[in-house]
């Protein structure tokens, strides 16, 4: 049975890095272990959302991505023996819809977690608001809600709320601030994390 490690936090806690270069190290003795952004089963429904996610607002765009994690659930594979590690997962479109939507989220009203893949670990990184500033200026790309986060401080504290908020009913998450840690060191901590669950 496959096997869900989703590495969640906001832009620039490392999260990403962390995955793929664990992914890379630990691909290398088991093709099993792998990276995935997005999507698990990917299908012909999802080209679809994204053509439409272009011409629709945030409440709309946050039901859609919702809809593409049902079909997760619905298409998993009993044979699936991989172990994923996933850059972010619907927990976070549950987080950052309550963060654009506020109360017109609709996972500010009903709990859909019943209707998804459970994780059986998440990997919760963060960095402090000084340390997210530093490595977007070292990143050329920015997103609209990266410029419109860093120009405004304290929204960063509303999005890193709704991201435990979410986190907070599941019981394995292994929790480190990135801020003055080496990657590779956060890397090594969250392998030993896995090992230790029995995950790996």
């Amino acid at each position: 049975m496959m096997k869900l490690i989703s590495f969640e936090g906001s832009d620039y806690s490392g999260k990403t890095t962390t995955a793929k270069l664990l992914a890379e190290k630990l691909s290398k003795n088991n093709s099993k272990i792998v990276y995935n952004s997005g999507s698990i089963y990917s299908g012909e429904e999802l080209a679809m959302y994204k053509e439409i996610s272009l011409y629709i607002d945030d409440s709309q765009r946050e039901a859609f991505y919702t809809s593409a994690f049902f079909l997760d659930k619905k298409r998993l594979d009993k044979s699936d023996d991989r172990i994923i590690l996933q850059d972010r997962y619907w927990m976070s479109v549950v987080a950052y819809g309550r963060f654009l939507n506020k109360e017109k989220s609709l996972h500010q009203h009903v709990d859909l977690s019943k209707w998804m893949i459970k994780p059986d670990a998440i990997i919760y990184l963060q960095c402090s608001a000084e340390e997210k500033i530093r490595r977007s200026n070292l990143r050329n790309s920015k997103s609209v809600l990266d410029r419109y986060l860093l120009k405004n401080p304290e929204e960063i504290n509303r999005l890193e709320y709704e991201i435990k908020r979410t986190l907070k009913p599941f019981d394995k998450i292994f929790s480190l601030d990135t801020t003055s840690i080496p990657i590779s060191d956060v890397a090594k901590r969250v392998e030993n994390y896995l090992l230790g669950e029995n995950l790996l």
